[in-house]
């Protein structure tokens, strides 16, 4: 294991390495932030969050989860975390790390990922990032979370209800390829995976040269499997500019991620024998992570603007990003797309994550104290 203070220089790189590189070419811009909560344009804020970067939908479908990125370029910030929020009231419960002096509850069955890949984490070994939250085949519900430390792993947790309230008790977890830096993470119900590689972990030279890549449009990472016994593998036709949000068919049939600098949707799949097709549609976004809507389509959250509005986002430090956003609904079968809401950051901004629950839509965002809502139509 890497020693604490190289852990924290990764996580610097790992989420500033954009800034960092635009620093470096003089292309910085003047920060733009919301430091009041108020509803505009449409949309209602709830703040008192940090970092709500990516949303997930929990059993009994009125909590969600929310994972809280860390500030990547503060040494000294918070490490992160993962919690559950019910809108209906404003309750929060943290689901992890534990609090201080907390043991982490460890689930008693067989380990789900690598055995051997060590844990629970300890909350400097977990920066959340990409989460997502499946039903098993064998009945148990995985939570999955990107989790930046001194190594870079996917996390599993098994999501249950106690007479508290919701509990996630640490079930495993899966270290990624060297050099890899991961973003997202899709679980399917046979506990099969898909990982993005936004870009390659490393020294802060490889951290401003995958950032000066960015800038330019240049290839940057792709699209990893994963399954029990058969390891880690690059899905072929998903290499691309900063790969970054993902989502799988249940059957596996299908992975669509969303090129973030390329600003496109990439759906890949197979065809006959071994013929790989790869589709995919542009966007006037740079899109960021995805979801499933109730009737199977994909929602795509994104950044509106030009870079210096969004490395504004990035030096944030209060208050929340005021970039502009816009939320796509793109039809699985034929890429057709549909601006649902589109939103000069008056409310909201530097959205990364869009989610229905019940008849209304949430967004989160990587850079802000905020999640925010607005009715949602079918």
């Amino acid at each position: 294991m890497r020693k604490g203070n190289e852990s924290r220089g990764r996580r610097a790189i790992a989420f500033g390495a954009l800034l960092i590189g635009f620093g470096l070419s003089g292309c910085g811009g003047e920060t733009q932030s919301l430091t009041t909560c108020e509803p505009a344009d449409g949309v209602d804020p709830v703040c008192g969050f940090m970092n709500p970067e990516d949303l997930a939908l929990l059993p009994g479908g009125s909590w969600l989860a929310v994972s809280q990125m860390p500030k990547g370029l503060d040494a000294s910030a918070a490490t992160g975390s993962v919690i559950a929020w019910r809108p209906s009231d404003d309750r929060r419960v943290v689901l992890f790390p534990p609090p201080v002096g907390t043991a982490a509850s460890v689930g008693t069955g067989p380990r789900w990922g690598d055995p051997a890949c060590v844990g629970p984490p300890t909350p400097e070994d977990f920066g959340a990032h990409g989460i997502d939250v499946v039903r098993l085949d064998s009945g148990e519900t995985a939570l999955a979370v990107v989790a930046h430390g001194t190594r870079e792993t996917i996390q599993f947790f098994e999501f249950d209800w106690t007479a508290d309230g919701p509990r996630a008790s640490w079930r495993g977890c899966v270290q990624t390829p060297e050099g890899v830096w991961p973003n997202d993470v899709a679980l399917r119900p046979n506990g099969e995976m898909v990982v993005s590689k936004m870009m390659s972990a490393g020294s802060s030279a490889t951290g401003v040269l995958e950032a000066a890549r960015m800038i330019f449009g240049m290839e940057t990472g792709y699209v990893l499997s994963w399954a029990p016994g058969a390891g880690w593998n690059e899905i072929e036709g998903t290499r691309g500019a900063a790969p970054n949000g993902v989502a799988i068919t249940a059957d596996g049939g299908e992975v669509f991620f969303a090129e973030w600098r390329g600003q496109r949707l990439v759906r890949v799949r197979r065809g006959e024998g071994d013929r790989v097709e790869v589709d995919a549609v542009e966007l006037s976004s740079y899109p960021d992570n995805l979801s499933w809507t109730p009737d199977g389509r994909l929602l795509v959250a994104g950044q509106v603007g030009d870079w210096s509005e969004l490395i504004g986002c990035a030096q944030v430090e209060e208050g929340n990003c005021a970039a502009g956003f816009e939320v796509v609904r793109v039809d699985p079968s034929t890429l057709r797309t549909e601006v649902i809401l589109d939103h000069p950051g008056t409310a909201t901004g530097g959205v990364s994550s869009a989610l229905v629950m019940g008849d209304e839509l949430y967004v989160g965002t990587f850079s802000g104290d905020r999640v925010a809502r607005v009715p949602y139509t079918p």
